[in-house]
């Protein structure tokens, strides 16, 4: 056997909202043969809805013989340590599908580096959680005779009172119907269950954000392939590596970002709600004239033919494209290094081509962050034209929010954390709240 390759053998584990595409992902890679990858067995008290199913069918599962035992959707689902133990001696990749955070974080605690954490952030919505709930309650739709005897003589009456006109009974056969129907139907309440799991699992990324080591972006929902490239990245990264190495205290968060994904937004509540006392803004020089808000994120706007001061020494472009020369930006490695020594942790945006110049010059305090926000081509054509100065720099941006988020497919493991920017102006500021405590106290918070 191979040692060195049992010891970059990894068990990924994918998790995430219903319908985010946990299983599309998984048979994806399981059914490509160039990918040298293998489910990690999980049973359930579950029939296999099909031979592509992630679970093994168990009549039951309880603590006698499984290790980790849990519920979902009124089933029961169980792991045996030793059998994906043993598929990690055997030099095989594992991939599980894991909906349960106490059973996630156990498996952290039992197996420790080996376990990669890939949260799955999806742009599924509430109406297509109720299609794909829908296809998966006609699939397994099964009625006893007494069910099916029932409901047959409900429709006999609704049909009877509907050729002799009796609307009054017609009116009351439907409510029965309905009653009965919704009483038959499997997990009947799971449609609405699943759209509140929706929002509640995000909750829990967000609490949680230090527990997932990385995320996929299920950016356009039904394009599997994007889905795909990310994870075979994660492979090829992890092929080479054992592990992510471990942060130093204090935190230098390094923040990249397409145009309009809410980098204001965060500076702003860093500002207004979590304090500069608790994480220093790190000033930032602009080559531009000014802007509205500018100031919301450290940023001193010089002018297009200013001079950056004596100590910001440390430059980069930003919205750099073929047709527009893009903005230089700079800040200082002497009020960088001065905040590490002083042991506070400090924030500023820089964009994707900065990685490893950073990382050379910080080493293990830096943490690189990706900022991501969903929104249509429509909101973010409507976005870019209102705020930019002219229809070519509208174009250029519009272009590089697609490249940004390429790069970020290629350079996923590049990235310690993902901050998700949703609706909701206070999962934003969580996040970076629990990143902030993390990086202060990591061995104070357990997985």
């Amino acid at each position: 056997m191979n040692r060195n390759k049992t010891m970059l053998t990894k068990l990924f584990v994918l998790t995430g909202a219903s319908g985010c595409g946990k299983t599309t992902l998984l048979n994806s890679l399981i059914s490509d043969p160039s990918i040298d990858v293998k489910k990690a067995p999980k049973y359930s008290t579950r029939r296999q809805r099909n031979e592509d199913d992630d679970i093994i069918h168990a009549k039951s599962i309880n603590r006698g013989n499984f290790d980790l035992v849990y519920k979902l959707n009124e089933k029961t689902y169980g792991i045996k340590l030793n059998e994906i133990k043993e598929l990690l001696r055997e030099g095989k990749n594992l991939f599980i599908i894991l909906s349960d955070i106490r059973v996630i974080s156990r498996l952290k605690r039992e197996l420790k580096e080996i376990v990669v954490t890939i949260y799955i952030a999806s742009a599924i919505d509430e109406s297509l959680i109720t299609k794909i709930q829908a296809n998966r309650n006609k699939k397994d739709f099964q009625l006893s005779n007494e069910e099916s005897e029932k409901l047959y003589k409900q429709y006999l009456k609704l049909k009877s009172s509907a050729e002799f006109k009796d609307w009054d009974r017609l009116f009351e056969c439907m409510g029965e119907l309905i009653e009965d129907w919704e009483q038959y139907i499997p997990e009947k309440n799971s449609t609405e269950i699943r759209k509140r799991k929706l929002r509640d699992f995000h909750k829990t990324y967000i609490d949680k954000i230090h527990l997932f080591d990385h995320v996929i972006l299920n950016h356009n929902y039904g394009n599997p392939d994007e889905m795909k490239r990310q994870a075979i990245n994660l492979l090829e990264y992890y092929r080479k590596n054992n592990f992510k190495k471990k942060k130093e205290s204090p935190a230098v968060f390094i923040v990249s970002a397409a145009s309009g994904s809410g980098k204001g937004t965060l500076m702003e509540s860093i500002r207004d709600v979590i304090g500069i006392e608790n994480i220093h803004i790190t000033r930032k020089e602009a080559k531009r004239n000014s802007k509205v808000g500018d100031k919301r994120d450290g940023m001193i706007a010089i002018g297009n033919n200013g001079s950056f001061s004596k100590d910001f020494n440390l430059t980069w472009f930003f919205h750099k494209g073929e047709n527009y020369t893009g903005t230089e930006y700079a800040v200082s490695k002497k009020e960088i290094k001065k905040n590490i020594r002083r042991g506070k942790p400090q924030i500023f945006i820089s964009n994707m081509g900065q990685i490893e110049k950073f990382r050379k010059l910080l080493g293990d305090h830096a943490v690189f962050l990706y900022l991501h926000a969903t929104r249509s081509d429509e909101e973010i054509k409507e976005f870019q034209y209102s705020r930019c100065d002219s229809e070519e720099e509208a174009k250029q941006r519009i272009k590089e929010i697609e490249d940004i988020h390429k790069s970020y497919i290629k350079h996923i493991a590049d990235f310690d954390h993902v901050l998700l920017n949703t609706a909701f102006l206070e999962d934003l500021y969580e996040q970076m709240f629990k990143l902030i405590g993390y990086y202060m106290n990591p061995g104070e918070i357990n997985v």
